[in-house]
């Protein structure tokens, strides 16, 4: 599997399997290179990337998006169109700018919403929930899991001063333990 830009305007989904056949994904399913190109199913400009058992998953400007292997589309996690306001409780997060993405065992995505300053876990009939959210200077650009806890790369915020470069946040996704902070300086733990 990987993203191909064809004259940079394309946007399609095109695998390549070991026996050298390729396919592109289109709104029926994957179909055979290069009579598909036509047909192939356009994305918005494709921000993140993560593959789990189950599907793969798309953080693309506004939407995150679950493919199946058989090439169905799932929209899992979408933009508001504005902020919640005025103090009321939000059905969902708000969902700005979402680059990173990664997927657990059980096919939920996380998401790093720069935009937001938040990580957000999408799935398939799950209501999108904040994982993290930055209250400081930085916002995530990257999200990785490993040994039970939520990796999140985090920069800071371009105007600030006082920048000091990227930094870590490890979140244990385990109640019982504390996130911890890797690359902060001691005032900014």
């Amino acid at each position: 599997w990987r993203r191909h830009d064809a004259a940079d305007t394309a946007r399609q989904l095109v695998r390549h399997m070991s026996t050298g056949r390729s396919e592109v994904l289109t709104e029926r399913g994957w179909r055979a290179l290069p009579a598909a190109r036509a047909d192939a199913r356009r994305f918005g400009s494709i921000t993140g990337i993560a593959f789990g058992a189950r599907a793969i998953v798309l953080a693309e400007v506004g939407q995150v998006s679950a493919i199946a292997e058989s090439g169905a589309v799932e929209v899992i996690g979408r933009r508001v169109a504005f902020p919640p306001n005025g103090g009321a409780p939000a059905t969902e997060p708000y969902l700005q700018r979402l680059w990173g993405v990664a997927v657990d065992f059980a096919g939920a995505g996380y998401v790093a919403d720069g935009g937001a300053r938040q990580v957000v876990r999408v799935g398939s009939g799950r209501r999108p929930e904040v994982i993290v959210q930055l209250r400081d200077r930085f916002f995530p650009v990257g999200v990785a899991l490993a040994g039970g806890s939520l990796y999140v790369l985090e920069y800071p915020d371009p105007g600030t001063r006082t920048a000091t470069g990227p930094r870590v946040r490890v979140v244990p996704l385990h109640a019982s333990r504390r996130a911890r902070v890797l690359g902060a300086t001691p005032a900014e733990r």
